[in-house]
């Protein structure tokens, strides 16, 4: 009997043991347990997820969680009810995890786990702006435009900057001139890369430098853009020791491009062409010169069929120049010489000009006084 007694008691204790195990993992124990659907809720470092809704069964309940980046809405409900989790974005590139209690009836709590992966930074590779040189008046504004790869980048914000904001300042790209000179634009990626991109800008009177129109002359190797013009030449050509370019405006003729000082090409040469155009050299006229059927050798005369090949291929407008005077400037030779500046200079005080006569004679490199005024033309090499 007392054998029997201590078998059915170990019997017993074990039942007991059994019946008061309790599953905490989304499940309570008891006749009133609590049950939660899902017990487990994921979500993306952005807080996205594809159900953020816990359905609570088994009794009245409340819930909270043991994170600050968790938010459980609404706090408490009934048997049957629902909360929604909430998660702030995770900016870290580990990921997270959390666990929210829920307790309630006469079973023990549950808990719904929460999960978070971290962000996956992708950095700023690169940054490409619209122009790496720019030119404004000296009471004007200019717009730089940036370009962030990949497009996918986490952080694709930039930090612009200037060198001289006594020469021009920026913001958001907008560049805004404050006095003459030079000042160097620089876009930076925020993401901490150290990816930047830079661009140089000329506060003057010479102000935005375009071409007259998009017309463009491909001969050979190479590509001629039309004459160029500058919104801000209207000064006198020679004031002082000041570079300066004029409108050759001389009644009755039709030319709207702008007469440049040599001055003005040596020293805004980077700003007076386009990315990918240059200046021409006087190697580049003699390489045109051959290519219109002449020798790419200077004082070639009489031929007037040679000339035309300059107008018809080429776009030569005959605009004359200005000349100095005393302190002042002389249009001269409108309608009977055509000019072109180079950026090569032969002595202190010629540079090398291309220079056609319409009567037929070419030089396509002929030094000629650096005070005159002479128009412009960019160049660039076929691919």
């Amino acid at each position: 009997m007392k054998k029997f007694i201590k078998v059915f008691g170990i019997a017993l204790i074990g039942v007991l043991a059994i019946s008061m195990t309790a599953c905490n993992n989304g499940e309570g124990g008891g006749a009133d347990s609590l049950r939660a659907n899902p017990a487990l809720v994921s979500f993306d470092a952005d807080g996205s997820t594809t159900n953020a809704t816990v359905v609570v069964t088994g009794a009245d309940w409340t819930a909270t969680d043991n994170q600050e980046w968790i938010t459980v809405t609404p706090a408490s409900g009934t048997n049957g009810s629902t909360f929604t989790v909430t998660v702030t974005t995770n900016d870290a590139e580990s990921s997270r995890t959390g666990t929210i209690t829920v307790s309630g009836g006469t079973g023990s709590p549950i808990t719904v786990s929460v999960t978070q992966a971290g962000t996956v930074n992708i950095p700023v590779t690169a940054i490409t702006l619209n122009t790496t040189a720019m030119s404004i008046l000296t009471s004007g504004s200019g717009t730089l435009t940036a370009t962030v790869e990949p497009a996918g980048a986490t952080n694709s914000g930039l930090v612009w900057e200037s060198s001289d904001d006594a020469v021009a300042t920026v913001a958001d790209g907008v560049v805004t001139a404050v006095a003459d000179g030079q000042a160097t634009i620089t876009a930076t990626a925020a993401d901490g890369s150290g990816v930047a991109a830079t661009a140089k800008v000329l506060v003057s009177f010479l102000g935005d430098i375009s071409f007259l129109t998009e017309n463009v002359w491909n001969l050979g190797n190479q590509t001629w853009s039309d004459y160029l013009s500058a919104v801000g030449c209207e000064k006198d050509l020679y004031n002082g020791d000041v570079a300066d370019c004029r409108r050759n405006n001389k009644i009755g003729y039709e030319y709207d491009g702008h007469l440049f000082s040599w001055r003005a090409v040596d020293a805004y040469k980077e700003f007076l062409c386009p990315d990918g155009w240059r200046i021409p050299t006087g190697n580049d006229f003699k390489e045109l010169d051959i290519y219109l059927g002449g020798t790419g050798e200077n004082s070639q005369g009489g031929n007037v069929d040679h000339v035309n090949e300059y107008v018809n291929q080429w776009g030569l407008q005959f605009s004359g120049n200005i000349a100095k005077s005393g302190t002042a400037g002389l249009f001269m030779g409108q309608g009977v010489n055509g000019y072109c500046w180079t950026q090569d200079e032969e002595v202190a005080t010629h540079a090398f000009t291309l220079s056609i006569h319409y009567l037929g004679t070419v030089s396509p490199a002929v030094g000629l006084a650096k005070t005159n005024g002479y128009p412009l033309r960019c160049v660039k090499d076929n691919e």
